[in-house]
């Protein structure tokens, strides 16, 4: 097969460069009124500080009012709660240690997709949301407590796959497994839990999903796709794909299989080898210790050059490829890329011979179970 580095358009460059005079104009406007300290304690560490604003007034479809009154809200809320980021897991949910965590919300984030974004895998139908709120004092805001910490710690994540890349990363691919999943998970406290964690999310981290792919879809899920489609943002909708049993090829047009545990068809040479990684908290969570220690180490002046010198343990450096690669599409370059794409294409698009649009949250074609 020939070696092909699919390219895609750089997230926040191209958003910078496309967004047309008139929203230029709101974006001007808005940094002018926003205070610079409030920009760098909330844009992700080395990044320019429009893609930061531009994902507010994202969200808020460039409308500057609106725009700026979430941007108020959200710094009063970082101002209240950003010690939480550096907070133990066990004062931060309650009481559960991240083992705990682990066990009863198998969640892992592990390698990347084929736009080189950040790999989330959460076997949701393993989950026992009672049983954690339970074991965080029994209470659903500690929860979300918990959830929001690790989204503030993933912009040290965007930050470091943005280095590994070569471009600016700012939105992560989630995969949500339903395999095992029934429709009795889904209680009053489990439904609070997940209303507020996406409130919290979608109000203090915009525009930080890239796609939801769901895979292991049962059919009783269509119900509740309709109920996640009344709380959720249509913009974020529009990014969910949902596929039943049959969605192995599906998912590999969005995530290579080197980047994939053997259970979804996968290699695992680059990310989880296997859905058992879920429950080991270093494997599982071992990115954000790296990310924090390669922004450390930036932000102290020391060289972070991938397959450089650097002062990182290689030890902490992930399992990612690191290569010089020449794309056959387009014009070539010469970047260090993480493997994106190691197939043969004749389309620059990742949603290429999908059986799923790629502008809805629409069901996929495949069989369901």
């Amino acid at each position: 097969m020939v070696s092909v580095v699919q390219q895609f358009p750089q997230e926040g460059e191209d958003h910078l460069q496309n967004i047309g005079s008139n929203k230029r104009r709101v974006l001007d406007r808005f940094r002018s009124l926003v205070k610079a300290n409030d920009v760098e304690n909330t844009k992700i560490p080395f990044e320019k500080s429009d893609y930061c604003l531009l994902r507010f007034l994202k969200a808020r479809k460039f409308d500057l009012e609106k725009a700026m009154k979430m941007w108020v809200d959200h710094v009063n809320w970082n101002n209240q709660f950003k010690c939480v980021a550096d907070a133990k897991d066990e004062d931060v949910s309650g009481g559960a240690n991240l083992a705990v965590i682990c066990r009863l919300y198998p969640t892992a984030y592990s390698g990347c997709d084929r736009k080189g974004r950040p790999l989330m895998i959460k076997r949701f139908g393993h989950c026992n949301i009672v049983s954690l709120i339970q074991h965080c004092g029994n209470n659903v805001k500690n929860v979300v407590a918990w959830e929001a910490k690790y989204s503030m710690k993933m912009k040290n994540v965007f930050a470091y796959y943005s280095h590994l890349s070569g471009h600016h990363v700012e939105t992560f691919c989630s995969i949500l497994d339903m395999e095992g999943s029934s429709m009795s998970q889904f209680s009053n406290e489990v439904w609070d839990a997940l209303k507020l964690t996406n409130e919290l999310t979608s109000a203090n981290f915009p525009e930080s999903l890239g796609i939801l792919i769901v895979i292991n879809a049962p059919l009783y899920f269509r119900v509740v796709w309709g109920l996640v489609k009344k709380f959720v943002d249509p913009r974020t909708f529009a990014k969910f794909r949902l596929f039943g049993s049959d969605y192995h090829t599906d998912l590999h047009q969005y995530v290579h299989p080197d980047n994939l545990p053997i259970e979804y068809h996968g290699t695992g040479k680059l990310g989880l080898q296997t859905l058992d990684d879920l429950y080991t908290p270093e494997k599982a969570y071992g990115i954000f210790r790296i990310a924090e220690e390669y922004v450390h180490e930036r932000r102290a002046g020391r060289p972070t050059t991938p397959g450089g010198p650097s002062s990182l343990p290689h030890e902490a450096l992930p399992s990612f490829e690191f290569r010089t690669v020449r794309t056959v599409m387009g014009n070539a370059t010469a970047n260090p890329l993480f493997k994106f794409a190691e197939v043969e294409t004749h389309k620059m698009t990742v949603y290429a011979n999908t059986s799923q649009s790629s502008s809805t949250g629409e069901i996929g074609s495949r069989k369901t179970t």
